[in-house]
């Protein structure tokens, strides 16, 4: 969602947040910290600037317009202290989670070794995730910053940057440069499945 045209907005659907390790990464090394009480977490900071005693307090508790809801131990205190951090991963590893859960990242990395990950939500096949692609793809073409980050456009005049001639078939399927294969005979699929497919394929011109 993207009400106010800020950096951070989000016109895709995301189903859940989430990284793959490139490397083992322990807790203390720098990894995520959640709260897993999704349903309680979410009433408390939601429900509490509602209150009568907080009632003058014009911030909602460290919500802003265009900006993501900041979690502090002043106003939410017992949150902060149910974050957990996720167990120790493997490179290749995945770690997913839901986009309203409170989460973040340790504030100290003492591994001796490489903590790295990739981030890499989750956005499934729809009509608005089909036009984010489209937008993403055309912006790559010239260089430019994919829709929703700061626009900064830093490759444009880089002459050795990544191209279309340079994918794979399953990049330029990914990117929106080949259609997505639709199996009317595939076993697994269904109707609903299929016309996302069609219908992805069609907002992409392919």
């Amino acid at each position: 969602m993207d009400l106010y045209d800020a950096p951070g907005g989000c016109s895709m659907f995301r189903v859940f947040q989430g990284w793959v390790a490139l490397s083992d990464v322990t807790p203390s090394g720098g990894t995520i910290r959640v709260c897993p009480l999704i349903k309680q977490q979410t009433a408390y900071y939601m429900m509490k600037p509602l209150l009568d005693q907080h009632k003058h307090e014009a911030d909602f508790m460290g919500a802003w317009p265009g900006r993501c809801h900041d979690i502090s131990r002043d106003h939410h205190s017992p949150i902060v202290d149910c974050m957990v951090s996720v167990p120790p991963v493997h490179y290749g590893d995945g770690v997913f989670w839901h986009c309203d859960q409170v989460h973040a990242v340790e504030p100290k990395n003492e591994m001796t070794t490489d903590s790295s990950v990739l981030y890499i939500p989750t956005t499934p096949m729809c009509q608005r995730n089909s036009e984010y692609l489209k937008r993403q793809r055309d912006a790559f073409v010239n260089g430019q910053t994919p829709p929703d980050f700061p626009g900064n456009n830093c490759e444009e005049t880089i002459l050795d940057r990544a191209t279309v001639e340079t994918m794979s078939e399953n990049e330029k399927i990914g990117m929106g440069f080949l259609p997505f294969p639709v199996d009317p005979q595939a076993a697994h699929s269904t109707p609903g499945q299929r016309l996302a497919l069609k219908q992805h394929n069609e907002i992409l011109g392919l």
